[in-house]
């Protein structure tokens, strides 16, 4: 469905939505990406609890689907200067913790960025900064998704 609108788009075919529509639909992604994050942090806290993989396969998929909603609605602008991050470089496939921790600092990086505040102009290096950390956290979640289906595929044969 994305890519049929932003084909859309790029042929000029896309019928404008209305702002508040659209603020509307970025409030809902805000508020669900933050539920979100307090679910992987209070999964990752629990230590006496083991992760359930199936349960992390929907919410990578949420997340995902989310900010990439997210990085089209708010058309945040492209740091030109930013060098591209491994941010997966060295994490063991085959585990799914610590894949889980990068795409939560993201989320909380992102989700505290001081350009959702209320304070008037826009900082352009924030704007850049949150443009970054959605693409990161559309990475990141889709190596989450797939280390969750494949554990969750390794313990239920």
């Amino acid at each position: 469905m994305r890519e049929h609108q932003m084909s859309s788009l790029e042929r000029g075919t896309v019928k404008k939505r209305e702002p508040k529509d659209v603020m509307a639909e970025v409030n809902e992604d805000l508020t669900r990406l933050n539920a979100l994050h307090e679910t992987i942090t209070t999964a990752l806290t629990a230590t006496n609890q083991p992760l359930d993989h199936k349960s992390f396969v929907n919410s990578a998929i949420e997340v995902k689907t989310r900010s990439t909603r997210l990085k089209t609605d708010l058309a945040l602008p492209l740091d030109e200067k930013a060098q591209k991050r491994d941010l997966l470089k060295g994490i063991d496939n085959t585990e799914l913790q610590p894949v889980l921790s990068v795409l939560n600092k993201l989320l909380d990086s992102f989700l505290h960025n001081p350009v959702f505040s209320d304070t008037g102009a826009v900082d352009m290096q924030l704007a850049a900064k949150a443009r970054q950390d959605l693409e990161d956290i559309i990475l990141v979640s889709e190596k989450v998704r797939k280390t969750a289906e494949k554990l969750s595929k390794s313990k239920n044969p």
